[in-house]
């Protein structure tokens, strides 16, 4: 079994849950839609009525969402304790993570394969969720390996 040792700096939350917030499909096409919707109800509508003047009211609100819920995930991330140390390992047929206080075991078929950076490693859980493993801690050889396993 294959194990390493890691701890993600408060640089590297910042960067990887922006990037999380931000670039979910989900949250773009829902936020797109709201925008589009308020715009279209008050520009196609008599603008002297009730939801004219409803969807002239919201509309400026809609468009700071995003920049608010950025906002407010960098202020969490900055203010907020740090990250403890994780252990992850892994062998052919799960991978290991363990924190004090806690540890998951998740077989290879839960993973939706792997994406990488050149930093990262990102284990796909589901469509949209993702683990990320930063490949300073992994030997070249160690992350062949784990190339083979979360591509299985």
């Amino acid at each position: 079994m294959r194990s390493t040792e890691y701890q993600l700096t408060k640089k590297e939350r910042l960067s990887l849950s922006v990037q999380r917030l931000c670039f979910r499909r989900e949250f773009i096409v829902v936020e797109l839609g709201l925008l589009l919707g308020t715009f279209l109800i008050w520009f196609y509508s008599d603008r002297f009525t009730t939801a004219a003047k409803t969807a002239a009211i919201i509309f400026p609100f809609l468009s700071l969402f995003i920049p608010l819920v950025v906002v407010i995930t960098l202020v969490k991330i900055v203010s907020g304790p740090p990250i403890e140390k994780t252990t992850f390992s892994f062998d052919d047929s799960a991978a290991h993570f363990s924190t004090p206080g806690q540890k998951v075991e998740l077989l290879w078929t839960n993973f939706h394969g792997l994406t990488e950076t050149s930093s990262y490693i990102f284990l796909h859980i589901g469509q949209s969720e993702r683990i990320p493993i930063p490949k300073r801690a992994f030997t070249s050889s160690d992350i062949d390996l784990l190339r083979s396993y979360a591509g299985k």
